[in-house]
């Protein structure tokens, strides 16, 4: 194996030589960064260790470089030290010296094939050998070849203490760049050795998915070991958000630069892009705040905290343009998705790892402090009309995620842990970054209606593209609600958005043909009927949806035949004699003392329903709906008693036969 460094020039540590690395991080000359803008001073704490094994088929183990870019080869190291003798570099055994020496202490990189090299000769032999002359205070030998070739020289002041010469015998900054031991933090945050094969008894191997094994050295403190770039180690730095920002700074920094936010902060933000945003923000958070207070994973336990909660806010925003029905941009629908996956994909396989969204939703409401007021002048939002979320954030300011940072801090202490994090992290950042791409400038040629936009916890699938047809999936939502309590006492405004849903994809069916409406319609019967909602009630809603279909679009008027017979023979299989359900009805009342009661009648419409749907194979139609509708923290000890009586009296019923007209 073969290890490489990348690095910048560090003023004081280089003297005058120009060390400039091969990904272009900055010169002496400049004395800044010319990607970041930022003093070398600090671009040096954002090195790069690059492993290479040259014995696999030429993979490279995976890395995060200073971009935050998940790439092969390297791993993150904000230090880089060293023990022993040499500097920074790598050398190939059988032609590193000869290499230097052409080039006359300027950094030689040299890719030559893995096979068909010569056999060295000469001065080269030693070190084809696995001797290297002529470095005093080397320790072990060089073992293995390696065909590729990366030197730096190193000469000046700033390499003082690190022993006898950089790598030259007498001659300080004379001589092959030999590594030995190289100290780091490595990506997930842990403080460690990486040794030169050869040069130490356990040498550095990497696993599977690129991930390097690291064995913990000897604590800090010995300043031999530092380079001397004027800085010392501060363990503050290594907590979980420091390496976190760390990986993401530089997706962070392209989001900041998108043309999109920039029009948040110049006033010429859309409604259209503003209500994208929150609509990917939301389905983003949605998935993410539906599982994190639901994880027994011990750490999600001690982290998860109410003020990351971020979704009723956003939910209240979406609401606010229902009735707008603004078209959504695909690309930045496909992005919110693509992020959500990942968020329930992790929910199973490592919980741990969502924190690296939460990092990444909570931290980005630090600049709602700037950006509520100029949403609120562009675009005409207030509190509670399309601007809750940034607004409560803006209240709440950034002490609000400094105090969950430090939670964080406190909590997330294994590396492999923040390594999940990061991964998360840098998934949300690139959807995040993908969608504020497709938001700004909006290609309005290429926007649709999608479902994100009735509800963007529902996923993928069909609506209508006609704006009339989506009107009445609207108007026949709030009709249903309004003539069944039961939705939104139970579901609340959640209900709404996924009766929104439900209906928008239900009219579509009827372009896709009888047979597969039917089988599409019971599909969904099941679904709902699981989840306390009998098939009655989908039956009402087919009914109404096929009349406001068929006033918005009269040339249709097939569709709404088809919907409307689906509706009649959901009624049929849940049917009841009337007059027992009359009956059923008076029986309530008179036991609670009431008298015409809408709640009543109600109950024995949902009850009788789900009795019928439980005896036509739907399984938990009934547990499913008296978990609520008997709940005893819910209603009265009366309430529950007589709703549990009823379902005696009609389970007996069912037994007999004896339930149709």
């Amino acid at each position: 194996m073969i290890i490489h460094i990348s690095f910048g020039s560090v003023p004081g540590a280089w003297g005058e030589e120009e060390h400039v690395s091969e990904d272009g991080i900055g010169s002496l000359e400049s004395g800044r960064d010319p990607d970041l803008d930022r003093p070398l001073s600090e671009v040096f704490e954002d090195l790069c260790l690059e492993l290479f094994d040259p014995s696999s088929t030429g993979h490279f183990c995976g890395h995060l470089d200073k971009h935050g870019r998940v790439e092969p080869g390297r791993v993150f190291v904000p230090w880089i030290f060293r023990r022993g003798h040499g500097a920074f570099g790598s050398v190939d055994q059988e032609e590193g010296r000869q290499e230097l020496d052409r080039a006359g202490g300027r950094q030689v990189r040299e890719d030559r094939p893995l096979q068909g090299q010569r056999e060295p000769s000469g001065p080269d032999r030693a070190a084809a050998d696995g001797r290297v002359p002529d470095r005093p205070g080397q320790e072990g030998r060089l073992a293995g070849r390696s065909r590729s070739v990366r030197v730096f020289r190193g000469r000046g002041p700033g390499l003082q203490g690190l022993g006898p010469g950089v790598a030259g015998k007498g001659e300080p900054g004379r001589g092959p760049a030999v590594v030995h031991d190289l100290w780091g933090l490595g990506v997930d945050g842990e403080r460690g050795l990486w040794p030169v094969p050869g040069t130490d008894p356990g040498p550095c191997r990497h696993a599977g998915h690129g991930r390097l094994s690291i064995r913990p050295g000897p604590p800090f403190g010995n300043e031999n070991h530092f380079i001397q770039s004027g800085r010392r180690p501060n363990m503050s730095e290594h907590t979980a958000t420091n390496v976190l920002r760390a990986a993401t700074r530089d997706l962070h920094g392209q989001i900041e630069n998108t043309p999109l936010a920039r029009a948040f902060l110049d006033g010429s933000l859309n409604i259209e892009a503003y209500v994208g945003v929150i609509r990917v923000l939301t389905a983003i958070q949605a998935p993410l705040e539906r599982q994190l207070p639901v994880s027994d994973d011990p750490l999600v336990a001690r982290v998860w905290t109410g003020e990351l909660g971020r979704l009723e806010a956003l939910l209240d925003d979406n609401d606010f343009f229902r009735r707008k029905l603004i078209p959504d941009s695909p690309g930045a629908v496909r992005a919110g998705i693509r992020a959500a996956s990942h968020i329930l994909l992790m929910a199973k396989e490592n919980p741990a790892a969502l924190l690296g969204a939460a990092y990444v939703l909570g931290g980005s409401t630090k600049g709602a402090v700037i950006l509520a007021p100029r949403v609120a002048q562009s675009l005409g939002l207030s509190p509670g009309r399309g601007l809750s979320y940034l607004t409560r954030h803006a209240a709440a300011g950034p002490s609000e995620w400094d105090r969950t940072a430090e939670v964080f801090d406190m909590a997330v202490t294994d590396p492999n842990d923040i390594q999940a994090m990061t991964t998360t992290a840098l998934t949300i950042f690139h959807c995040l970054l993908e969608a504020f791409e497709a938001l700004w400038p909006l290609d309005k040629q290429t926007m649709r209606y999608t479902v994100t936009g009735l509800n963007p916890e529902a996923g993928n699938h069909a609506v209508p593209q006609d704006r009339r047809d989506l009107e009445a999936v609207l108007r026949a939502t709030d009709r249903c609600l309004a003539e069944h309590p039961y939705f939104m006492l139970r579901y609340g405004l959640r209900g709404l958005r996924f009766s929104d849903a439900d209906g928008a994809w239900l009219a579509t069916l009827p372009g896709l043909g009888a047979e597969t409406t039917r089988s599409q319609v019971d599909w969904l019967a099941g679904v709902l009927a699981a989840r306390g909602i009998p098939r009655i009630l989908l039956a009402r809603h087919l009914e109404i949806l096929s009349e406001e279909l068929s006033e918005a679009r009269p040339d249709r008027d097939g569709h709404r035949h088809l919907l409307a017979a689906e509706a009649d023979r959901l009624r049929v299989e849940t049917g009841w004699a009337k007059a027992d359900l009359e009956g059923y009805v008076r029986r309530m009342e008179q036991r609670l003392g009431w008298k015409e009661d809408f709640f009543c009648r109600e109950a024995v419409q949902l009850l009788a329903s789900a009795m019928a749907d439980e005896a036509s194979g739907l399984k938990q139609a009934v547990s499913s709906l008296t978990v609520w509708l008997a709940d005893p923290s819910r209603f009265s000890r009366e309430w529950v008693e007589n709703v549990t009586f009823i379902l005696a009296d009609m389970e007996k019923a069912i037994k007999s036969g004896d339930t149709k007209d």
